[in-house]
């Protein structure tokens, strides 16, 4: 992901969490743990869309660590990347939220 979709990921689940009011380092510490939930969802959408061969292209970018390259390919293969992102970062957040609200006090 680039530095503004992890920006607006970390605006969003500060938003949706409700956790303006808590420390900074509490805030750091949730976003770091649903964060990472975001970033497998992402990354597993991503390998669902893909056709086979652009995804072991993905892989040796990103194994290769050269995250331009892979932005590029995915932009040629998912029309809007960063409302693709938004999206999942959305729905994953939605879906730990309903998690959370079915727990029992």
């Amino acid at each position: 992901m680039s530095p503004a979709q992890l920006k607006k990921i970390h605006g969003l689940i500060l938003l949706e969490l409700g956790l303006e009011s808590l420390p900074p380092t509490v805030q750091e510490k949730i976003i770091a743990e649903v964060g990472q939930n975001i970033f497998m969802a992402v990354q597993l959408e991503i390998m669902r869309v893909l056709p086979e061969s652009a995804r072991k292209e993905y892989m040796r970018m990103i194994e290769a660590n050269k995250p331009e390259a892979a932005t590029a390919l995915l932009q040629s293969h998912i029309r809007d990347v960063d409302q693709f992102v938004a999206n999942i970062a959305t729905r994953t957040l939605k879906e730990f939220k309903e998690l959370e609200a079915a727990q029992p006090a």
